[in-house]
């Protein structure tokens, strides 16, 4: 048998073993390929090869729709592989995000008597009444702030705002008597308050912006803490008309009731201030009424012009209307007032016409009159009084507070708008320009 009898058998590779068996006559017996690696015995075991480590190297950034790559700069057992990305291709424009809030100014509170600050407080002082103190808080932790400014002073800056510490708290006492000076203190934990800094940048407490017939202002009175009966209070007007009350008629001086200012309480009883006769309003000419007011019962009168005899009474603000006999007829514009809720409100005569106002915005008209008001019989005016209506006697006494009373005669609607504007930038009540 010859091997090319076995034509499968055609490579022969350097690990094979072709073993032949023969016969006497020469020919093969048999012919079979082995593995040489079979026939030997097992070699000794090498030597451990060294460990291969894999680094990375740079990243490109290649163009977009490139294929990325990866090439090994070190060598074998040490690799070194440098990558390339390519760059994605934009996306589509994603959603709007929501609007971000709006940056807030600083929010200043006012104060016209003492007071104890909370922390963070930023405090305006006005001190055209007179002086008074800010004592700094006792409930603080490291880091605690408190901004105490002067925006407002008597005419000789003789008036001071003091600011001071409790017992305990390390720190020394200070004042300030000119208008537009800012103070921050911050409270250590180490050392107790320290003064780190003093600027001018304070809002100045508003101006009343015309010479009224009348004016009354809690916020203008002086010598009254929170809780006492009020008396009396003064005509902020330079006219010197001066409000009485006496025994159970004697409104509450409240502080601190609306934007740091404060407020006078009546209790729906009992309590109004008289004015007596002080002939406040024109007659049949044009003025306004303004109050700033809290009512917290329906239906009550916070301001009333009348005779000494009962049905006789001329005009009349409340909580639900306005109204007034002028000419011998009645004229009203009807309200909407919520309850313990603080309201700019006017009732003005201008041209003949009667209008309410509620915050500004578009008047409430009550019509046309250009009578005397209550008519040709009998006189009007015998009485005004705050916080009630007068009818022969206080009737329809006014249950919340009143901040202010102010009467300007001959006004125009700029006038009107600027007292509005007035009110709400120093009791922070929204005045809408008024038509």
């Amino acid at each position: 048998m010859k091997i090319s009898d076995y034509p499968a058998i055609t490579t022969i590779s350097g690990n094979d073993l072709l073993l032949a068996e023969t016969i006497s006559d020469g020919a093969y017996k048999s012919l079979t390929l082995q593995s040489l690696s079979s026939l030997l015995p097992p070699g000794a075991t090498g030597a451990a090869g060294a460990s291969a480590t894999v680094a990375i190297g740079s990243i490109t950034t290649l163009a977009p729709g490139t294929s990325a790559t990866v090439t090994n700069v070190g060598t074998p057992t040490a690799a070194i592989l440098n990558f390339g990305i390519p760059q994605g291709s934009t996306g589509a424009t994603g959603a709007s995000g929501t609007a971000g809030a709006s940056a807030s100014s600083p929010i200043w509170i006012y104060k016209t008597s003492n007071y104890t600050a909370n922390a963070g407080d930023q405090i305006i002082a006005d001190c055209s009444v007179g002086s008074f103190t800010i004592t700094l808080p006792t409930s603080v932790s490291n880091g605690t702030s408190v901004t105490v400014g002067l925006g407002k002073n008597n005419s000789s800056n003789s008036n001071i705002v003091s600011v001071t510490a409790p017992s305990g708290f390390p720190y020394s006492s200070f004042y300030i008597n000119i208008p537009n000076t800012e103070v921050t203190l911050i409270y250590f934990s180490a050392s107790g308050w320290s003064v780190i800094g003093s600027y001018s940048s304070i809002p100045t407490v508003p101006t009343f912006p015309l010479t009224p017939k009348y004016r009354f202002s809690a916020a203008q009175q002086s010598g009254y803490v929170n809780g006492v009966a009020v008396p009396s209070i003064s005509d902020s007007s330079g006219n010197n008309i001066t409000a009485t009350a006496s025994g159970t008629a004697q409104p509450t001086y409240k502080t601190n009731i609306i934007n740091g200012y404060p407020a006078l309480l009546f209790n729906g009883s009992t309590n109004y201030l008289d004015l007596g006769n002080a002939n406040l309003i024109a007659d049949p000419g044009d003025f306004v009424i303004f109050q700033v007011v809290n009512y917290a019962a329906s239906g009550v009168i916070s301001f009333g012009d009348g005779n000494a005899s009962s049905g006789n009474w001329g005009l009349q603000l409340g909580q639900a209307n306005d109204y007034s006999v002028a000419g011998g007829s009645l004229v009203q514009t009807n309200l909407t007032m919520s309850l313990n809720t603080w309201y700019i409100k006017a009732f003005a005569r201008l041209s003949n016409v009667w209008k309410s106002w509620v915050n500004g915005g578009v008047n409430i008209s009550g019509g046309s009159n250009s009578g005397a008001i209550r008519g040709v019989s009998g006189g009007y005016e015998n009485r005004d009084v705050i916080g009630a209506k007068w009818d022969g006697s206080a009737q329809n006494f006014t249950n919340g507070y009143i901040a202010e009373t102010a009467i300007l005669l001959s006004p125009t609607l700029a006038n009107i708008n600027s007292i509005g504007a007035y009110y709400s930038s120093m009791y922070g009540i929204t005045w809408s320009t008024a038509s």
